[in-house]
């Protein structure tokens, strides 16, 4: 019997076929459901975090009813002028007794249009907390669509490294038949058990990180009910993107997409705020009316009394200039904040671009030069091998350098998802 009649024998090929069923039974995660990408994006906008932030808009949108109120009158009634030394007589307590009873009404007149400032300033707070929630969105959105493609990564480099462990099982079986006619040495028996059982413990890390890529991925998507399982990534890798902008197109459109980025929008809600707080701090300096007015009943002088009064507050020594500088440095730390805003943002987007240009390159050498030429020469020795042209070590060299190839270009294809699926995010193309 020839050397190639030994590598394919039936009953090897029916052994395999069984570590072939059995392999991925004992390396799949259980009770898995398959999502796809746009479900995942739609989950992620409902998440914890999102709801969080959705939280922190509505409590900023009750501060603008809270602000926009005028000051609530003041009700008082008392008592006095009661004559503990002569008595205050005898009758009914209420219409001859001689006591002195007064019911008052005051009400603060706000001026200098502080109602507003107030208002204007809390509506500007609640508009930059609803922006947070977009922004909050677009970030879990991010790692929503990151944890994906990590989840199918992890389950290709999982079917990679159970078909790898296959093969060597194959080889394994096929080279102790070999072994027994005497035409391989036990030693290389001994290499080919050492690389099987590599490949078998690569399978076992293969599916723990299968396991934490499919977990992550259920935490970003608010999955809390076990029943469901855990998610499995349905889908392919993205097509790549012919829309790729020149220097001038990009720095043309960079302007739009600062303009409708949710953090600079914030930003911006921000600063508006902080200019009416100003002008609400300044407005302190122009004192508020107290009107007040009260009737008065007393026996024995009269029983129809109106009292008028005025009240409002002397500022003398002090202009609120404590309050006006507070408002004015932190009116100073809105525009910092916006300028910072404006240049992180620029930064990522050229730096997502340059990311997304990066991987798309890299990605087009692994699949049109490196991964054609690494399969070639593995194909190449597998077939020398057979006909005992090639040594075990040659064999077995050409196949780490294949499944580093093809792991590496796993990575490839991965990174270049990523900042594709990024930069659309970024831009609404996705």
């Amino acid at each position: 019997m020839s050397i190639r009649h030994l590598f394919w024998d039936k009953s090897a090929a029916a052994l395999v076929a069984c570590l072939s069923l059995l392999a991925p039974l004992a390396a799949q995660p259980q009770a898995s459901h398959p999502i796809a990408l746009t479900e995942v994006l739609k989950a992620a906008t409902n998440n914890w975090e999102v709801v969080f932030s959705e939280k922190e808009a509505e409590a900023a949108k009750a501060d603008v009813v809270a602000a926009n109120r005028a000051p609530l009158p003041i009700l008082s009634a008392k008592t006095s002028s009661i004559d503990l030394q002569n008595g205050v007589g005898a009758g009914s307590l209420w219409q001859q007794k001689r006591i002195d009873k007064s019911v008052g009404l005051d009400w603060t007149w706000e001026r200098a249009d502080k109602r507003l400032l107030r208002t204007r300033t809390s509506e500007g707070l609640a508009q930059a907390a609803q922006t947070d929630v977009l922004d909050v969105q677009l970030q879990q959105k991010q790692m929503a669509l990151e944890a994906f493609y990590d989840l199918l990564a992890a389950q290709e480099r999982q079917q990679e490294l159970v078909g790898l462990w296959q093969s060597y099982e194959q080889l394994l079986i096929a080279t102790r038949k070999r072994l027994q006619a005497g035409d391989v040495s036990a030693q290389d028996l001994n290499r080919i058990s050492i690389e099987t059982e590599r490949a078998r413990a690569e399978t076992e890390s293969a599916y723990l990180a299968r396991w934490h890529a499919a977990h992550q991925l259920a935490l970003l998507m608010r999955q809390a009910d076990p029943g469901q399982g855990l998610p499995q990534a349905m889908g392919s890798w993205p097509k790549t993107s012919t829309a790729m902008l020149s220097e001038p197109a990009f720095e043309n459109a960079l302007s739009a997409w600062l303009e409708q980025r949710p953090n600079v929008k914030a930003a911006q809600d921000r600063l508006e705020a902080s200019k009416s707080a100003l002008a609400l701090a300044q407005a302190q300096k122009t004192s508020d009316i107290t009107w007040g007015s009260s009737f008065d009943h007393f026996p024995g002088s009269s029983t129809r009394m109106l009292e008028f009064r005025l009240q409002m507050p002397l500022q003398w020594g002090y202009g609120h200039e404590g309050e006006i500088r507070r408002a004015a440095a932190q009116n100073e730390q809105a525009e910092n904040q916006v300028a910072k805003a404006l240049h992180t943002a620029r930064h990522a987007f050229i730096s997502l671009y340059q990311s997304w240009r990066a991987t798309h390159s890299k990605m087009l050498i692994y699949e049109q030069t490196l991964l054609p030429k690494a399969q070639q020469v593995a194909t190449q020795a597998e077939l020398a091998y057979q006909q005992g042209a090639l040594p075990l070590t040659d064999l077995l060299e050409a196949r780490r350098t294949l499944r580093a190839t093809r792991l590496e270009g796993l990575m490839a294809k991965l990174e270049h998802a990523k900042a594709q699926g990024l930069w659309q995010l970024n831009t609404n193309a996705l």
